[in-house]
């Protein structure tokens, strides 16, 4: 509908606000460097991340403990597959003074030493790269729990939630019944963009 592409071009062009909070005044391309290392993978995973204290977290977790535990399990994943890259974009939350974090995952990805792998991109929450560049760019989007699972696929790019969401009862977005499946459903997204 007409009303759902106005909503879909402010949100891209970073005209939004929630809570009050305008993010970013405006987006910005994709920098030279991150479109060069896009170039050399067989295949772009964008991996958007939640704030791992937001109240929809908790009820989401079924497959995965939590957003860490499902960081670490994507961890093994990235390793084993050099020729993908795997881009992570922090949520913009991490910055917000009323919802800031003492441990958000952009951190935790460092700790646990992600930064250093030559497949992977971190995308802190103060850059205003555009998302839905990424998700364009992308061959699958995954998130924990985020709606951006649903303008991905609006923007025609498949995604997976790895957490429940208020709309994982579709059955595009039910999340999987196990590990192995959640690995099986990046494959055949991976191999099949056919949505």
């Amino acid at each position: 509908s007409e009303k759902l592409n106005k909503y879909m071009d402010r949100r891209g062009k970073g005209n939004f606000s929630r809570g009050g909070i305008n993010f970013w005044n405006t987006m910005q391309d994709m920098n030279t460097s991150l479109v060069e290392k896009i170039n050399r993978h067989r295949k772009v995973i964008t991996i958007f991340l939640n704030v791992p204290f937001d109240t929809s977290q908790t009820l989401a977790s079924k497959l995965f403990n939590d957003t860490f535990d499902w960081v670490d399990f994507l961890s093994i994943y990235i390793k084993q597959n050099n020729d993908c890259l795997f881009i992570f974009r922090s949520h913009p939350d991490e910055i917000r003074a009323d919802k800031k974090t003492n441990y958000p995952l952009s951190k935790y990805l460092k700790e646990i030493e992600l930064n250093t792998l030559s497949n992977v991109v971190i995308i802190p929450a103060h850059e205003p790269t555009d998302s839905y560049a990424l998700i364009k760019k992308s061959d699958l989007v995954l998130t924990y729990n985020s709606t951006i699972t649903i303008e991905s696929l609006y923007l025609g790019t498949n995604a997976i939630n790895a957490g429940y969401a208020h709309f994982s009862r579709i059955d595009y977005f039910k999340i999987a019944k196990s590990k192995e499946e959640y690995l099986n459903k990046i494959e055949n997204f991976l191999e099949n963009k056919t949505i």
